[in-house]
């Protein structure tokens, strides 16, 4: 089994390792260029990182996420969620859902550009949620009790 351990991101440490993860799952030179400093804009300003470090601390994967004001029927969304792909198949990725998960904020939101990460998410309880345009993206939303539901048959 792997072995890595789960930390929060500090504003103070170093962006790098956060970009050489997604460049590492992105294909596309063009749009890795593009969107590499919208995320580090993103990241340093109002999103709350956790990183994945393997046993030499350097971080395999990370999630961003941000809280919504109280007037959103979103509590919170998801917004960034990449595993080193060396590091895909070993339970990384839903150990940082999980912990972002326990926070309890809910509803969740997620926005997906691509079709085969519905499923991923799914298996969390999240379900697509009919957006008329949402930055040509699919949004997919998970409640309280779709989670408690994925819970139970987490502990069953």
């Amino acid at each position: 089994m792997a072995q890595y351990t789960i930390k929060k991101w500090l504003k103070e440490e170093p962006i790098e390792d956060i970009l050489a993860l997604y460049r590492a799952n992105v294909s596309s030179k063009k749009y890795q260029q593009s969107l590499s400093e919208n995320i580090v804009t993103h990241i340093e300003s109002n999103l709350q990182t956790y990183l994945a470090l393997d046993k030499d601390k350097k971080a395999i994967a990370f999630i961003s996420f941000f809280f919504h004001l109280p007037e959103w029927s979103e509590r919170m969304s998801i917004v960034l969620l990449y595993v080193h792909p060396d590091w895909h198949s070993n339970g990384i990725g839903k150990a940082l859902m999980n912990t972002v998960l326990s926070t309890g904020k809910f509803p969740v939101a997620v926005m997906l550009n691509e079709q085969k990460n519905i499923r991923y998410y799914q298996q969390f309880g999240f379900k697509l949620k009919p957006v008329e345009d949402h930055q040509k993206c699919m949004v997919m939303r998970l409640t309280i009790d779709n989670y408690k539901q994925y819970l139970n048959k987490k502990i069953a």
